[in-house]
């Protein structure tokens, strides 16, 4: 990412992105990281309550992509793409950017059911404070806010670093993270009222500039960084290591991260600034508080990465 995201008085709303330009894009990050075996998605606005009916989607509509494994239903919330500050074109480059992003999941972390079981397992063995893991709600919430931290550092930097897929996507996917570093500061500064990003968010977009030895904008936006975020940003970039893409490394790097997380997922839950997941309503967050700025740059962390299997 760099053009920065935030309006300007004399810019206009771009248009919404046509299906059929979506579905290209998705096309695209398919035939960008070799796969064949994915159904077109279902495309569709939070924004417009009538597209959402009409193409047969839940009320709650998922964010960002998501498939459902149980029915093999893609769907994509083009109104999470920020709108008034991109241009089409440059949306549409964003969305097939997130599409590869997603599809890494399934082809890289945790790619299948199994694996994901191991890591969630993992993830929740590797916590110590019986308040996270007392009731089977919060457990999984904070298990899967765990391996998203770790599946997302994983399949970025082997789209940023690792020359995954059929070209270099070291520019693309470099641009698309400061595209969501930039919005997802926006929308903490809106909700705070121009209060300091969260911990979690500090830590995850540190863990990125510090793998990627790379400036994502960070600094423009957290003139102090928290010592405790840095802190665990390090060890998360020191746990993940140069064996990353080894399949045999997660599942002990799945429960220190949970042991790096602990922490910050306990402040911030005392601090009351973030919303309750989705999952604390009856799914897997166990209403833990996240962030609103963690939820703009990696969607509802609570939640499977994989789409609905945690549900």
């Amino acid at each position: 990412m760099h053009m920065p995201l935030f309006k300007r008085p004399e810019e206009k709303k771009a248009p919404e992105m046509p299906p059929e330009e979506v579905l290209q894009a998705f096309r695209q990050a398919c035939w960008d990281l070799y796969v064949s075996n994915l159904p077109d998605p279902k495309v569709v606005d939070t924004e417009d309550k009538k597209a959402a009916k009409e193409v047969s989607l839940p009320e709650d509509v998922p964010r960002g992509f998501s498939i459902d494994p149980k029915t093999w239903i893609i769907s994509f919330n083009s109104g999470d793409i920020p709108s008034d500050v991109l241009t089409l074109e440059e949306r549409v480059k964003l969305a097939r950017s997130v599409f590869q992003h997603e599809i890494t999941h399934f082809t890289q972390v945790p790619a299948d059911g199994v694996t994901e079981a191991v890591l969630v397992d993992a993830a929740i063995k590797g916590f110590r404070d019986p308040t996270l893991t007392a009731s089977n709600e919060m457990a999984k919430g904070c298990a899967y806010l765990t391996i998203n931290f770790l599946g997302d550092l994983i399949g970025d930097t082997m789209l940023a670093k690792s020359n995954y897929g059929r070209e270099d996507f070291h520019d693309l996917t470099a641009w698309r993270m400061r595209t969501f570093i930039e919005d997802a500061a926006r929308a903490q500064k809106t909700q705070m009222a121009g209060g300091q990003p969260s911990l979690l968010w500090q830590a995850l977009v540190t863990a990125y500039e510090r793998m990627w030895d790379e400036d994502l904008g960070v600094d423009a936006i957290v003139k102090k960084r928290d010592p405790k975020a840095v802190a665990a940003a390090e060890q998360m970039v020191k746990t993940i290591g140069d064996d990353y893409r080894d399949r045999s490394t997660w599942e002990k790097k799945a429960g220190k991260f949970a042991e790096i997380l602990e922490p910050l997922i306990k402040l911030e839950g005392k601090s009351g600034k973030g919303n309750k997941g989705k999952s604390g309503e009856g799914g897997g967050g166990g209403g833990m508080s996240v962030p609103e700025d963690l939820k703009r740059q990696m969607g509802d962390p609570t939640e499977s990465p994989t789409g609905k299997a945690g549900e």
